[in-house]
């Protein structure tokens, strides 16, 4: 005899939690791509707490975001399915779509009709009718920041002047270049004139090159930030030989002219300082000859360490 209220405790648990999970297992669809997943579940959460207490049954819920920023929910019962938009009143989204879905599912449920054995009431004397109430519209949803997107980046105008020594062969050369490029971040295009002039090179005559290329570069990301560059063009050897020395080679050698670099541009605001390291090749060796004598050669492949200063705009 005992064990009978210990029984049924059980089976009154047992049943409430039935009724609970019959109550909850329903599915929610959540169509809102702007929402964040924890105000996704917290709605998903709320909808089912407060249908749970109010002891409202659901088959399917369905909350959806128009591109107008308009919310909207489907219900579906055993008595039917209704759609209603979601009105702005509170200052939460998801207090106004847990009201929204609660009043759609109580419009769905029918009027219990009373026994048709019982007696009809006599009907009420006609109530005065009530005085007009104003309700004030609701104030309008705060407008939601867009969020910004990145413009894409203009093309950016680069002017480089650079110091630069080279190693022909036996004899040192000291000069310059001058550049003006154009393009993005990442990709540069751009035009180059250079000047070298040997410093070590017999006091019989001066030996000077003069240079035009057109240049590619690439810029890798941050944090690396390396410059590859590589130039196609012509190259100018000019000999300017002494009074009463002559030559036995040409005055002028011109070859093709390829050049590859690689550097690392440390921005400073518009500025920038750029140490670089490259090589040039030519598409053939020069040689200065006096009194048949070989006096300098400008090799095919030239070594070369330098120094930028970029400004860009």
């Amino acid at each position: 005899m005992q064990k009978t209220p210990l029984i049924a405790a059980i089976v009154l648990c047992s049943g409430l939690l039935s009724v609970s999970a019959q109550a909850t297992d329903y599915p929610i669809k959540v169509d809102c791509p702007t929402w964040s997943a924890d105000a996704v579940a917290q709605v998903e959460a709320r909808v089912r707490t407060t249908l749970l207490v109010e002891q409202l049954a659901a088959r399917q819920i369905s909350i959806g975001c128009a591109p107008s920023d308009a919310v909207s929910v489907s219900v579906e019962s055993e008595y039917g399915s209704l759609v209603r938009p979601v009105v702005r009143h509170a200052e939460r989204i998801e207090d106004d779509v847990v009201s929204a879905v609660e009043a759609a599912l109580r419009e769905l449920i029918p009027l219990t009709s009373e026994p048709a054995s019982q007696p009809t009431p006599p009907a009420p004397p006609a109530p005065a009718p009530p005085a007009p109430v104003v309700v004030p519209a609701p104030a309008p949803p705060a407008p939601v920041p867009k969020p910004q997107t990145k413009q894409p980046t203009a093309n950016l105008t680069e002017l480089s002047v650079t110091a630069a020594g080279e190693l022909w062969g036996s004899t040192t050369a000291l000069g310059g270049d001058v550049g003006l490029s154009v393009g993005s971040e990442r990709l540069r295009y751009g035009l180059a004139f250079s000047g070298r002039a040997g410093v070590n090179e017999p006091k019989t005559f001066d030996l000077q090159e003069w240079a035009a290329s057109a240049r590619l570069a690439f810029t890798l990301p941050q944090p690396s930030g390396l410059r590859f560059t590589a130039g196609f063009g012509a190259s100018l050897l000019a000999t300017l030989p002494a009074a009463q020395v002559v030559t036995a080679s040409s005055s002028l050698l011109s070859t093709a002219s390829f050049d590859a670099k690689v550097s690392r541009p440390f921005w400073l605001g518009p500025l920038a300082l750029s140490p670089e390291l490259g090589v040039r090749l030519f598409s053939a060796r020069r040689n200065v000859l006096v009194d048949s004598r070989e006096q300098v050669a400008l090799p095919e492949v030239v070594p070369q360490l330098a120094l930028s200063v970029i400004y860009r705009r």
